[in-house]
């Protein structure tokens, strides 16, 4: 390993460059180790370098999800709404609401318009379950050490979370080995409140997409959920603030 090493410093010395190498993680869970220790095989990786950032992957749980996705849906209306000077008829709270939110483009904006706005959420809540999230650590020879930098990988950059919704993940969430497997998924489980509340929310959230006038169908519903109708019928007689006419969905009340 000195041999191999040296080698690294020869082309410092002779081309007065840096080098920069990168190397991978020992197996099992790395989040309790000091970032220097994580390197597989000689300990040789993390006495040699003079600066050594070492990447550990965040395991992004179902709430953190939702809350980006709702961010994603009133950013995209907002902005759809302000394009056509329309953003005086949302208020603050309403900015933050989805579904407040998203009932506002359909009652401003034309349908077509409507239906560009519902497009680009969709890819863009594509694109949302394709990132991964990143925590950055450093041990540094010669410099003050830096505090860790939490990062998305939304291929093919990483971005810094600026938001800050990253710092609060413990690194070994989802991936220590040293919990029995059954607890893993046993915490992963969510009680029938939980499971309940999230089919509420996401008819209300379909309704809102597709809904022209305070209206839509059981077909269109279906459709955009990507399910059945008999599915759409059996979450609109649980949720209770819905009603069907002759293939209409309308809201109780309205």
């Amino acid at each position: 390993m000195a041999a191999f090493c040296n080698q690294f410093d020869k082309v410092c010395n002779e081309l007065e460059c840096a080098v920069i190498y990168c190397h991978h993680h020992s197996k099992g869970a790395q989040g309790g180790k000091r970032s220097m220790d994580r390197a597989s095989g000689s300990g040789v990786f993390a006495r040699d370098p003079d600066a050594l950032l070492d990447l550990i992957e965040l395991e992004i749980n179902e709430n953190l999800r939702t809350a980006e996705e709702n961010k994603i849906i009133c950013d995209i209306a907002y902005k759809w709404l302000c394009r056509f000077n329309k953003e005086t008829f949302v208020s603050d709270d309403d900015r933050l609401s989805p579904v407040q939110i998203m009932k506002a483009v359909r009652d401003n904006l034309q349908l077509n318009t409507c239906q560009h706005v519902t497009e680009e959420i969709e890819a863009a809540k594509k694109k949302l379950y394709s990132r991964s999230a990143w925590r950055i650590e450093a041990t540094l020879r010669e410099f003050p050490k830096f505090a860790p930098v939490n990062v998305w990988f939304d291929y093919p950059v990483h971005k810094i979370d600026n938001n800050g919704v990253l710092k609060d993940i413990d690194a070994d969430d989802g991936f220590n080995v040293k919990r029995s497997p059954w607890k893993n998924n046993f915490s992963k489980k969510k009680s029938a409140a939980e499971k309940k509340k999230e089919r509420m929310e996401s008819l209300e959230t379909a309704f809102s997409g597709v809904a022209e006038n305070g209206c839509t169908t059981v077909a269109e519903l279906a459709e955009y959920m990507a399910t059945t109708e008999k599915t759409i019928r059996n979450r609109i007689k649980e949720h209770g603030g819905f009603t069907i006419a002759e293939g209409k969905v309308l809201e109780k009340g309205k």
